[in-house]
């Protein structure tokens, strides 16, 4: 499995290639699967599986994955799936055309098939590995995995990747082993599409990190699962599903779609360990996350996001508040911004897919308004309103005081916090803001002792 992982920044994005969430690695040998196209005699049809009804105040919920019927093997169908759902979810590149039915183009993805005859015409997945069909025979007959990857077709479906029929694996037709699922997935998502980012976990039931809480969690959090379980009860793995849903009953129950006919029927089946007697008995399973990446570039101001991530599920919601360097102002989103949303800030998204976006930012242009502070005859001379680029000096304005006034200072009126200027005449530099400033004059005591009367 390969991950990427991109940290959100500003004008700066930290990549890194490796593995992400793999901790909980499988720790007892591999298992295979071992059924075919139809289920084996003892198994119940899945109208007597049902969901168990979940009592008051107990939850359930199942995720809309599309059915697919076995496809040259149970593994590569199952994870099929998983990859049919996050292609209808954004990522559309996993399959072409339309993943919610089963098409040719489904069908390709999972096991691909050339002419169908073994050494003739083209030849794909089922040409090398399953053929020589070895399904009902007393051992594994020799098929071009042997080889490999001399004399084989170029790996292009999830059973190439999943090894699934291999000889050289010891699998039958359409076998598989469990430390293929991760590798199977990553492998197809990096052929179909580089760009895209995932994650997997390997989970087991005998050491804990397969639990009921982990399945409600990535049910809950719209993200279906593969489980290998034993369809007969007789202790032994044999079957990889698709987990759609869960059912808090009493009994607790995983629904899942197993890849048998009826393909996009649900089957409910009771949560508990693998075990001799218990039919659909779990051994392990594999959680898969697909992820968006927002990646968000500034110069000039910086942008915050709520929540403060780069990597989310498909449609999550993240909100981006752009802020300006001083002197500057917020103009625009560009990039993958929602149309007619470009000036939004905050602008809000959904992650339905990677988005790239840039704020541009502008220097601002402000104004600066001249007055007095109504001392009669007081006069100004210069521009008396001004409208400059940031960086830009104002042209200068002096106060002129009448006769037995002298000037005070500038102080600004436009309802901001006050400060002065003592300058005059005034030039100014380096505004960030729009304001007014107010010519203040004060009696000139030194003129004569006629003023004193005034302050009596």
């Amino acid at each position: 499995m390969r991950i990427r992982m991109l940290l959100f920044s500003i004008a700066l994005s930290f990549v890194m290639s490796g593995f992400l969430f793999n901790a909980l690695a499988q720790e007892s040998p591999p298992q295979q699967s071992t059924t075919g196209p139809v289920p084996p005699p003892s198994v119940l049809e899945k109208s007597a599986m049902r969901m168990a009804p979940p009592a008051e105040g107990r939850a359930s919920k199942t995720l809309p994955v599309p059915g697919y019927e076995w496809r040259h093997g149970c593994g590569p169908t199952a994870v099929g799936m998983v990859i049919g759902y996050y292609d209808g979810l954004g990522f559309d590149d996993l399959i072409p055309g339309d993943a919610s039915t089963q098409t040719a183009d489904v069908n390709q993805c999972i096991a691909s098939q050339g002419s169908g005859v073994r050494g003739v015409g083209v030849q794909k997945h089922y040409e090398d590995y399953a053929l020589p069909m070895d399904s009902s025979e007393p051992s594994v007959l020799a098929d071009s995995s042997e080889t490999y990857p001399v004399g084989c077709h170029t790996d292009d479906s999830i059973a190439d990747y999943m090894h699934t029929s291999w000889s050289s694996d010891g699998n039958f037709y359409g076998w598989s082993w469990s430390n293929m699922i991760s590798t199977a997935f990553g492998s197809f998502v990096d052929q179909q599409n580089y760009d895209y980012w995932y994650s997997t976990d390997d989970l087991m039931i005998s050491n804990g990190t397969l639990s009921w809480s982990v399945l409600t969690q990535e049910i809950d959090n719209n993200r279906p699962m593969v489980f290998l379980v034993d369809t007969d009860g007789d202790g032994y793995t044999d079957h990889f599903v698709t987990v759609v849903g869960y059912s808090d009953g009493p009994p607790q129950q995983y629904g899942c779609l197993d890849t048998w006919y009826p393909y996009g029927d649900v089957r409910w089946c009771n949560f508990s360990g693998i075990g001799s007697g218990v039919p659909w008995g779990i051994w392990g399973g594999w959680s898969f996350r697909m992820y968006c990446l927002l990646q968000v570039q500034a110069v000039n101001g910086e942008v915050a996001s709520d929540p403060d991530q780069s990597m989310f599920d498909p449609g999550a919601s993240v909100t981006l508040t752009a802020t300006p360097d001083e002197g500057y102002t917020f103009v625009s989103w560009t990039g993958d911004v929602p149309s007619g949303h470009e000036t939004d800030n905050p602008l809000a998204l959904t992650m339905d897919g990677n988005r790239s976006l840039t704020a541009v930012f502008a220097l601002g242009q402000y104004t600066v308004t001249y007055q007095t502070d109504g001392t009669p005859g007081a006069t100004l001379s210069g521009d008396t309103s001004q409208t400059v680029t940031y960086g830009d000096a104002f042209t200068p304005v002096t106060a002129n005081a009448p006769a037995g006034y002298i000037f005070k200072y500038w102080v600004r009126t436009d309802g901001a916090p006050y400060f002065f200027f003592s300058a005059n005449p005034l030039t100014l530099t380096n505004v960030a803001y729009d304001m007014t400033l107010t010519a203040t004059f004060v009696l000139d005591f030194s003129c004569g002792a006629e003023n004193w009367g005034r302050y009596r």
